[in-house]
C-alpha cells in the first residue's frame, strides 16, 4: 500500500513520547501510524456511542414501559380473578346460609301449623278447620299485598 507524507506540528514532548516508544529500532512513522489509528478509533468510536445512546436508551425505556404494562395488566387480572372467586365463595356461603334459614322457617311453620291445628281439633275438628283456612286466606292476602308494595 503507497504511503503519503503528512506534515504536521507536535509539542516537543509529543514528539518525544513517540521517538521514545519507537525505541531503537526508529520506526517512529510506524508508532505514530498506530497512535493515529488508535485515536481516529477511539474517535468514531465516541461518535458512533453518542449517535446511538439516545437509540438504545429509547428502546430500553420502550421495552422496560411494555414489560411494566404486561405485567400491570397480568397482576390486573390474577387480582380480579382472586377477588371474583372470593366473591363466589362468599355468595355460595351467604346462598347456604340462606337456603337453611328458609327450609328452617318453613319447617317451623309447619311444625306450628300441626301443632295449632291439632289442638284446635280437640276440642271442635269443624271449627280447627274454619280457622285453618282463615288463616290461609289472610296468609295470603297479606304476602300479595307486600309483593305488590315491593313492585311498585
Amino acid at each position: 500500500m503507497k504511503k503519503e507524507r503528512l506534515n504536521i506540528y507536535l509539542d516537543p514532548a509529543l514528539r518525544a513520547a513517540i521517538r521514545d516508544l519507537a525505541g531503537s529500532d526508529g520506526y517512529s512513522s510506524q508508532v505514530a501510524e498506530e497512535l493515529l489509528r488508535l485515536g481516529l478509533g477511539l474517535k468514531k468510536g465516541e461518535t458512533i456511542e453518542q449517535q446511538s445512546l439516545p437509540v438504545i436508551r429509547d428502546l430500553l425505556q420502550h421495552e422496560l414501559r411494555k414489560s411494566l404494562s404486561q405485567l400491570r395488566t397480568e397482576l390486573r387480572e390474577d387480582m380480579q380473578l382472586e377477588i371474583l372467586n372470593e366473591m363466589k365463595a362468599v355468595t355460595r356461603r351467604s346462598d347456604d346460609r340462606l337456603a337453611s334459614l328458609i327450609v328452617r322457617a318453613i319447617r317451623e311453620g309447619g311444625l306450628s301449623r300441626r301443632m295449632v291445628y291439632a289442638l284446635l281439633a280437640r276440642d271442635d275438628a269443624q271449627f280447627a278447620l274454619h280457622v285453618y283456612d282463615d288463616a290461609r286466606v289472610k296468609v295470603g292476602k297479606d304476602l300479595a299485598a307486600r309483593a305488590g308494595n315491593e313492585q311498585a
